[in-house]
């Protein structure tokens, strides 16, 4: 197996473009084309599908992928344990938030960590919880700031706060000290990454929930521009709720959802994921 040509064509799924993948692993988007191009010849199937907008793999890839993420990981591992026995510490970490409050915490940890140990990368990742355990539990992401999610993972909590709905301050709910879930089902609501599993989809999934849906939006400040101008109410998670309030009220559900914030990594971390996860449990006391 030629882990530098699969290499590749992980880096290209994993970032939906062959240029994007070529420019992290220092290719020409031609080198990078030919790499793949020559893996699928040696295997004699077709591993991407060309789009408009990137690449995406192809069933026979969706075969193989499991397999060839583990092979991948496995000599990177061994790598790394390799350079440590030369006392050097050297490899690739994909570290990752579902929660933008967390940004400026993650980015020192990360100038921290490098400058400890220049000898290894760090990749920056973006998604929503599930989509981030999902990467850690695919070994495309080493340590992730994300809800609670079912899987084979260990948790380092950070936060637990509630869901909380966020309505206009002139609402007749807004008088209250908590919204009844019940409200969900018939004002007027704005869906934050609406067709994605997110927290909100998943309490609305426990409670058989079906939101009447007039917006829709993928960042929390358009939610909370939107409320404020009177056109509806949404669910947030309290981090994402922001503490001021500019025309809007911000209350817990009745009955409340606790959400649990965590540290996520995998069960047996590399040893480049070890030291990182150590080395964040170690400024802890710096979230806010």
């Amino acid at each position: 197996m030629d882990l530098e040509k699969w290499t590749v064509l992980l880096r290209a799924l994993d970032t939906g473009s062959l240029t994007a993948a070529a420019e992290a692993l220092d290719y020409t988007p031609s080198g990078a084309s030919r790499a793949v191009a020559s893996l699928e010849e040696e295997l004699g199937v077709p591993l991407l599908a060309r789009l408009h907008r990137g690449v995406a793999p192809t069933r026979e890839c969706q075969a193989l992928l499991p397999i060839a993420r583990e092979i991948v990981h496995l000599a990177g591992l061994l790598q790394q344990r390799s350079d440590e026995l030369r006392g050097l510490v050297s490899g690739s970490l994909s570290v990752g938030t579902a929660y933008h409050h967390y940004y400026p915490w993650l980015s020192r940890m990360i100038a921290g960590f490098t400058r400890r140990y220049p000898g290894v990368t760090v990749n920056l990742l973006e998604g929503t919880s599930s989509e981030l355990c999902q990467a850690v539990r695919e070994r495309r992401a080493d340590l992730c700031i994300a809800s609670r999610r079912e899987g084979p993972f260990c948790w380092t909590p950070i936060h637990e706060g509630p869901l909380v709905v966020l309505l206009p301050e002139n609402h007749p709910l807004a008088e209250g000290d908590c919204v009844p879930i019940n409200a969900l089902r018939t004002e007027p609501f704005i869906e934050l990454n609406p067709g994605l599993e997110t927290d909100n989809s998943r309490f609305f999934a426990k409670y058989d929930l079906h939101p009447n849906t007039r917006f829709t939006t993928s960042d929390p400040m358009a939610v909370r521009s939107i409320v404020s101008a009177g056109l509806g109410i949404s669910l947030i998670n309290d981090l994402q709720a922001g503490t001021e309030k500019n025309g809007i009220r911000i209350l817990p559900t009745d009955p409340e959802e606790l959400i649990s914030i965590c540290l996520v990594t995998p069960l047996a971390p590399s040893p480049a994921a070890r030291r990182f996860l150590d080395f964040a449990q170690a400024h802890l006391g710096e979230l806010t």
